[in-house]
């Protein structure tokens, strides 16, 4: 049985909390006075508005199953993304719906794909996203660091009224393949991966900071690389710093954000040597080793040379896209087919599960190419028996299953879109790659959706279709799907 009143319930708090995560925007308006404080109050009061009078004639309600928190899930996050356009709109810095909703919803997803950039489709913002009062940048950059974990695990670690159908909450959210347990119960382990996310965060920000970034532009910086999303204050991201120092310590701070959180929860309790163990880390490690390189040597021998800053935008740009960050700091539209051809696959790699990344998830493609060779070890030797491992772990026939599934599903959705896409008039290649990179939450593309590009040209119809992109790829796919399908809404 779906519980109606305890989905409101849980909904209006995620909007009340979402309302006061604004003051932190409003502060920095107030600070520069770029006149978008009014329209930051605002958006707060239709949020509290909104949000304490539901939670207040729906409270009392606690219990949640399975059912009610997959619906609870999904609405939260569309609730959550409409609302967060609210800035946006009442600044006038996108005044069309359609524009705030996709770059609300790109920010809370973390994938980074923008439409600020062309004054010709936003003419009262010239100068692209450097244009925007510093309040609405801010806020900007901060529902990435909201969405990074998770609305629901955000509020399950911040607002205890949760309560007990946190469990249920937590099931849904999490839906990547065998996460680790760090505690016993849900709201400790929800604190863990605010403790992990929180000390990346304040880290990279004060490693900023003393590499001489403002401070402002620092936090939006962190927020943005830790969780995975991409969104900057330049337009020129990264790359308009010109900083090697800023380029190599974000690359560090991807890597870190796209590796399992629960590796550095235990790294914070004194067990140093679990990255070494983790097979999935190491082949992280090891796909991001060999696409930087592949792309090093032919970037240095088409004419870029073997220098240092060939290698650092070579491995920036690698490692930016296979973490599903999507920073910047150069225009790689300019390298050869072979360098795209790998920049492109590593749209759907993306990092390791339990991780702020997006994208197919590394384990889940262990798991499948595992699969494949028992496969084919089984048509030679069929009456052998088989167990995947990987390392020294056992994988269920249920994960084998998902995993199997959620590869078809991925890929199925990708080519829809791509269709969907070109059907708008999109050219292929900005098709397939708008369609990738919003499904696995990278942000840029390739040709007309480049890095150095936007999304501000594309039809409404596309917009959309990659508004349900960004969340399907965000809530890995089967949360959303569940609730279309018949036997979801037997008994309702």
């Amino acid at each position: 049985m779906i519980n109606l009143r305890g989905i409101v319930n849980t909904i209006a708090i995620l909007v009340a909390a979402l309302g006061l995560s604004m003051i932190f925007s409003l502060g920095w308006a107030i600070y520069y006075g770029d006149g978008d404080a009014s329209a930051i109050i605002k958006a707060i009061l239709i949020c509290e508005i909104l949000g304490w009078p539901s939670w207040y004639f729906t409270r009392g309600v606690r219990e949640l199953n399975l059912r009610s928190a997959f619906l609870i899930v999904t609405l939260g996050w569309l609730t959550v993304a409409a609302l967060g356009a609210l800035p946006y709109i009442l600044s006038g810095a996108i005044p069309n719906f359609t524009d705030a909703f996709f770059e609300s919803i790109s920010g809370f997803t973390t994938t980074g794909s923008s439409i600020l950039g062309n004054p010709e489709t936003l003419p009262n913002l010239p100068n692209g996203i450097e244009s925007l009062p510093r309040g609405v940048l801010f806020w900007r950059s901060f529902t990435h660091w909201i969405g990074g974990m998770g609305i629901v695990v955000f509020g399950l670690a911040l607002l205890p009224m949760i309560g007990a159908g946190g469990v249920q909450l937590y099931r849904a959210e999490v839906t990547g393949p065998l996460p680790a347990r760090l505690g016993a119960r849900v709201r400790v382990t929800a604190k863990a991966l605010a403790t992990v996310y929180l000390s990346l965060t304040a880290g990279l920000a004060l490693l900023l900071v003393l590499g001489g970034m403002n401070l402002f532009e620092a936090l939006c910086h962190s927020f943005g690389c830790v969780a995975t999303g991409g969104f900057s204050t330049r337009n020129g991201s990264i790359g308009a710093y010109g900083s090697g120092y800023f380029e190599w310590i974000i690359i560090v701070f991807m890597l870190l954000s796209a590796t399992n959180f629960s590796l550095h929860f235990r790294f914070l309790k004194g067990k140093k040597l679990e990255y070494l163990k983790d097979r999935e880390f190491l082949f992280f490690l090891a796909i991001t080793l060999i696409a930087s390189t592949l792309v090093f040597f032919d970037d240095a021998i088409r004419g870029l040379g073997f220098n240092l800053a060939t290698l650092r935008k070579s491995v920036f740009t690698c490692v930016s896209l296979i973490t599903t960050t999507g920073y910047v700091n150069a225009n790689y539209e300019t390298w050869s087919n072979f360098a795209r051809t790998v920049l492109f696959f590593l749209l759907f790699s993306g990092g390791c599960a339990g991780s702020t990344a997006g994208g197919l998830k590394l384990f889940r493609t262990m798991v499948v190419v595992k699969y494949l060779i028992h496969e084919v070890q089984k048509m030679s030797h069929p009456k052998g028996i088989y167990v995947l491992r990987i390392g020294h772990q056992a994988i269920p026939n249920e994960v084998i299953r998902n995993t199997l599934g959620f590869y078809l599903f991925y890929l199925a959705i990708f080519a829809l879109t791509a269709v969907i896409l070109s059907g708008t008039g999109l050219d292929m290649e900005s098709a397939f790659s708008a369609s990738a990179t919003t499904l696995g939450g990278v942000g840029p593309g390739l040709h007309s959706i480049g890095p150095m590009d936007n999304f501000a040209h594309l039809a409404p119809v596309a917009k959309w279709a990659l508004c349900c992109n960004m969340l399907l790829g965000r809530l890995e796919i089967f949360t959303v799907i569940v609730i279309f399908s018949r036997t979801y809404w037997k008994r309702f």
